[in-house]
């Protein structure tokens, strides 16, 4: 055992093992994610969109706050943000898929 190894406190030895042991466990566990992301992937897609919607919304409804009253969610808004949705959607998506969407 060298003197640098007896310097060093049994606590501070099992604190880097732990902490050792820590990421090694967390590098499985991400790896283990990406496999089942790469499986599921269109689901994984979906599931991100959703949670980054309501995420939006959410802090949308907390930074504008109800200005004009309770229900400022009318058609009108409804079908304003539904075609910026599909203007933005046609932008992106290929010819053959924008055409499916404005049938």
């Amino acid at each position: 055992m060298s003197t640098a190894t007896k310097n060093v406190p049994q606590s501070s030895r099992q604190g880097e093992a732990l902490a050792a042991d820590w990421q090694h466990r967390a590098a499985q566990n991400v790896d283990r994610v990406q496999g089942v992301i790469q499986d599921n992937a269109g689901t994984s897609l979906l599931i991100a969109l959703a949670s980054g919607l309501g995420v939006g919304i959410l802090i949308g409804m907390a930074i504008g706050g109800s200005k004009k009253s309770s229900h400022w969610w009318d058609r009108s808004t409804a079908e304003g943000l539904g075609r910026r949705l599909l203007d933005k959607f046609e932008s992106i998506l290929p010819d053959v898929v924008s055409e499916r969407i404005h049938r």
